[in-house]
């Protein structure tokens, strides 16, 4: 059997399509515990939120670091890093600044207000993380927006349950959805 140039210019072509998508899926598998994990610290911190108002800002404080913790520690326990760690750290660390000098700039007086900043910002990220190569992400960002406006606009009285249980229940999802590759 003799081999084309052109057989062997379309196998080539192939074999670069199947690493592009092996390198997407291995970063969406990377990506799916860190979605889990923040997924439960909303449920939790917006559930904290709506039942003991005054405990909100602790309770995120403390939920945070336990977040940020199991996020270190699901990094480490990954053995083969994504291409894009470093840039995904670096957006984390963006973003972290960002919305700390947004709050201390606008200082808003409204939970909500906070409690919908926050995962509009994270909704953005992801769309961001989509632009990057990871498509699924984009769709995940597009959800969380949509549902956090939603839920702003559309049940005020309800938010912050309707932020745990939707918000953390939409990131939770969407770490299951990024393992099924």
């Amino acid at each position: 059997m003799v081999v084309t140039p052109a057989d062997a210019s379309i196998a080539l072509q192939d074999i670069a399509a199947a690493e592009a998508r092996s390198v997407t899926y291995r970063g969406y598998q990377s990506m799916s515990p860190h979605l889990i994990i923040w997924g439960i610290a909303y449920a939790v911190g917006y559930t904290i939120n709506d039942l003991a108002q005054g405990w909100g800002g602790p309770a995120w404080l403390a939920i945070t670091a336990v977040a940020v913790s199991g996020d270190i520690l699901a990094a480490r326990a990954d053995r083969k890093p994504n291409a894009n760690g470093a840039a995904v750290g670096a957006l984390f660390a963006i973003i972290l600044v960002f919305v700390g000098g947004t709050l201390a700039i606008m200082q808003p007086r409204d939970p909500r207000q906070i409690g919908a900043f926050i995962p509009l910002v994270v909704a953005g990220a992801y769309a961001i993380l989509g632009l990057m190569g990871a498509p699924r992400m984009m769709i995940l960002g597009a959800a969380l927006a949509a549902l956090t406006l939603f839920g702003f606009f559309a049940l005020p009285a309800h938010f912050m349950l309707w932020m745990a249980a939707v918000g953390g229940g939409s990131l939770v999802l969407g770490g299951v959805w990024l393992r099924q590759v």
